[in-house]
This record gives structure tokens, C-alpha cells and sequence, in this order.
């Protein structure tokens, strides 16, 4: 006979725990199988990633004016596994992603973003999460992160194989600042692949910082016709490590200024 998860209780160990229902339980942490993904790297799960992040969304709630704080913050899991998407990813709250990878498939729009968080996303938060362009042949399709609002978090991700950004941070409609990337690591292509030698195959910017008060802190970037891009101002970046960039080997770039 099935068991009904409504009508079974769990009671945490500790002084004061309460009694809740295991099915209340078990909606604490939101994962994309809740919403029918495979995670297995090859099925397409655009579709059930992008319905767990609304999700979590929907618990977070949107912010009703500039001084409102959400609630901090609903989680979607991946659980350790491998999701492949056919189109980008938004998120539009605060609220946390984490724990897993993410791969374009072959149909990916090329130059579209695995990942963008929208103006709306104050303070959402990226972690332990590694994020793959897509490598096909050598056309990689689709770029890593895009960042659109204040004060997001992105730590512990890795962002591989991408044609024009690995992480970019941009304002449209909303001042982007405060945003902290910390030890992350960026390569447009792997040391052993043919971008690494094959200058043209060089292409995209790892971090593209085009605001100001960003933190980079304990980063590698490398492998990229420019690890590091700046075009804004009062942006703090330390102890980081930017190599191996530049369209030649005679003529590395690793920092380009615009500012």
C-alpha cells in the first residue's frame, strides 16, 4: 500500500523541535526530479530545471519595494547530478543554486547564457555548482552566468568551455554592484584542448566586469583570449590567480582596462 507523507510525522533531535509532517519535511530543499529531470547529462532538462527554480521563487516571494528584503533564501538541489539544457536558465529571486552541473546540448542557442539572473534577483547565490558551455567539435555553445542585479553570490563554481563570457557582469535597468565572485575557476578551454594552442580558437572573456564595486576573490581564470575584462571602476580583486590569456603566445593579455 502506498504511504501517505502527509500523515507520517518527523521530530527533529533536539530541545524544542516540533512535530511536522514528512511531506512538509521534504519540501525544505527543492530538486529538479520533483519536476520530472533526469540528470543524467544527455536528457534535456531545461524544463523541469527552470520549473524547480520558479519554485523556489514562488516561496521567496518578489520583493514589493526598493527597501523590501525577501526571505533568505529557498534552495534548489541538484543533488550531485548532471543536467543537460537546450536553452538558458533565469533566475529571477533571491534564491540559492547549488550542488550539482549544468552542460549545453548541442542544440543550444549559440551565445546564449547557461544561466541568467534577472534585475529582479538581489542576492541570489550560485555555489558548488560547475557550469559547461557546451564543446562541440570546437564550437562551444553557449556562455556561463550573466549577472544583472546587486549583491549576488557566486562561490565555488567552475565555468568551462563558453565563446564570449565565462562570467559577465552588466547593469540594465538596475544598478549591479556589490556582486562577490570567490573562489571560482574560469577557462574558456581545458590546458590540454586544442584552444590552448590554437590561438583563434580564442575568443571570449572569462570575468567581464562592465560595473563597479565588484569582489573577485581566490579566482583562476585562464585559457581565454582575456581572463580578466574591467570596465568599471572601485572593483576590488584579490588574490587571484588570471594566466595563459592573449592571442598569441608572444602577446598575452591577461588584464584588459577600459575604464
Amino acid at each position: 500500500a502506498a504511504i501517505d507523507a502527509t500523515k507520517l510525522s518527523f521530530t527533529q533531535t533536539g530541545t524544542g523541535a516540533v512535530a511536522r509532517t514528512v511531506d512538509s519535511k521534504l519540501e525544505d530543499v527543492i530538486s529538479p526530479k520533483d519536476f520530472g529531470a533526469v540528470g543524467n547529462g544527455t536528457t534535456d532538462d531545461v524544463a523541469a530545471l527552470q520549473a524547480a527554480i520558479n519554485a523556489a521563487e514562488a516561496i521567496v516571494g518578489p520583493r514589493t519595494g526598493a527597501t523590501d528584503i525577501e526571505a533568505a533564501y529557498a534552495v534548489v538541489d541538484l543533488g550531485g547530478r548532471k543536467y543537460s539544457i537546450s536553452n538558458s536558465l533565469t533566475i529571477s529571486e533571491a534564491i540559492v543554486l547549488q550542488n550539482g552541473a549544468i552542460v549545453a546540448s548541442s542544440t543550444f542557442p549559440i551565445n546564449n547564457y547557461c544561466i541568467n539572473i534577472a534585475n529582479t534577483a538581489e542576492r541570489a547565490v550560485i555555489q558548488r555548482v560547475d557550469i559547461d558551455g557546451g564543446l562541440y567539435s570546437t564550437t562551444r555553445r553557449g556562455n556561463g552566468i550573466k549577472v544583472n542585479a546587486p549583491r549576488v553570490h557566486i562561490s565555488r563554481v567552475y565555468v568551462n568551455h563558453f565563446p564570449q563570457f565565462g562570467i559577465r557582469l552588466f547593469s540594465s535597468g538596475i544598478t549591479t554592484q556589490e556582486v562577490r565572485i570567490e573562489n571560482c575557476l574560469v577557462r574558456e578551454w581545458q590546458y590540454d584542448e586544442s584552444g590552448t594552442t590554437t590561438f583563434s580558437l580564442r575568443t571570449a572573456k572569462g570575468i567581464s566586469i562592465e560595473v563597479a564595486d565588484i569582489y573577485v576573490i581566490n579566482t583562476t581564470v585562464a585559457q581565454c583570449l582575456t581572463p580578466l575584462y574591467l570596465s568599471g571602476a572601485l572593483n576590488i580583486i584579490d588574490g587571484c590567480h588570471f594566466y595563459n590569456g592573449g592571442a598569441s603566445s608572444s602577446t598575452p593579455v591577461v588584464v584588459e582596462l577600459d575604464n
